[in-house]
């Protein structure tokens, strides 16, 4: 085995918890011990930065074995142990991909959502 990018964010000192791929392999997603639910895109290669004294944006090239570019949300009110997409994506008339994943917690509740993603 070869380590090819580490994904940074989240909280995780002392809790077994999975990790898994959205079903086209373009997204991460995990929980951690502050009850939240991370994703990561796995192919992020530029971030656009705004400040406020810059005019415009600026660009910075992501190094290919860490990405600390994450979004996430509270789903639980206690450690996120696993979040996990469903196996296959729907893809509406508008080209709009639907994905769902499912997320638990430490107390046992299992909560499913929705993500849409522009085509």
């Amino acid at each position: 085995w070869q380590l090819t990018c580490k994904y940074k964010g989240f909280l995780n000192v002392s809790s077994q918890i999975k990790a898994s791929f959205s079903h086209d392999g373009k997204i991460i997603i995990s929980g951690d011990e502050k009850n939240f639910c991370y994703f990561w895109e796995t192919e992020t290669h530029y971030k656009i930065f705004s400040h406020a004294s810059h005019k415009g944006p600026l660009k910075r090239q992501l190094r290919r074995d860490k990405n600390d570019c994450y979004y996430r949300f509270r789903s639980h009110q206690s450690r996120v142990t696993c979040a996990t997409f469903a196996p296959e994506a729907l893809t509406d008339n508008e080209g709009f991909v639907k994905e769902i994943f499912v997320t638990s917690d430490a107390k046992g509740n299992i909560k499913c959502f929705l993500n849409i993603r522009n085509p």
